[in-house]
């Protein structure tokens, strides 16, 4: 009986350990632009070659990345992150006129929002002016 309650102990064990580790998130660099996955954990470049996949410290002299990049989330390391590759290519194709937009439109809205400003600080300075002429 005590063999018994050791074995599901060590299998309710191995169990919550195995949940846990499927349920960590691993966080991964993709660049659109040369359809590149980095692992930042472990250095790694995930990479098309000729339809297959592969890993490596570094790329091929034929990939090359710029600054733009999107997070996507794996479930471990060695995560087969590239499986949703379509996904994340359809997905992120044009991050960056997306992103240059909504850059546009938010310089935009603080510039709009800095006249307001000038002219609500303009306005005090005449009622001050006003209020001074009348003393």
């Amino acid at each position: 009986m005590k063999k018994l309650w050791m074995m599901l102990l060590l299998l309710g064990s191995m169990a919550l350990t195995t949940r846990s580790m499927a349920q960590q998130r691993v966080t991964f660099y993709y660049y659109p632009d040369a359809n590149v996955y980095y692992n930042p954990h472990t250095h790694e470049y995930a990479y098309s070659d000729n339809d297959s996949w592969r890993y490596g410290t570094d790329l091929p002299s034929t990939y090359h990345l710029n600054k733009r990049f999107v997070t996507v989330y794996g479930n471990s390391d060695r995560d087969e992150i590239w499986r949703d590759n379509a996904m994340h290519h359809d997905k992120y194709r044009d991050v960056s006129k997306r992103e240059v937009k909504r850059e546009y439109r938010h310089a935009k809205k603080e510039a709009k929002e800095e006249v307001k400003h000038e002219i609500k600080h303009e306005k005090k300075e005449e009622k001050r002016e006003v209020k001074r002429g009348d003393d």
